[in-house]
């Protein structure tokens, strides 16, 4: 079953997706994710996390 924003997102709150290390790695994941569409990708970069 395909991962949705929600479950990025949640991920990201916890901290326990890798990807909430760095953000220009972060971003560079996005575009490798090729099953995500180019909206979800969107929705994606636009509710990635502060990195603290």
């Amino acid at each position: 079953m395909p991962w949705t924003i929600e479950d990025f997102t949640e991920q990201f709150e916890k901290r326990t997706w890798p990807f909430a290390i760095e953000t220009d790695f972060w971003l560079e994941r996005i575009e490798l994710l090729d099953w995500v569409s180019l909206e979800n990708k969107s929705l994606l970069l636009e509710r990635k996390p502060k990195i603290y």
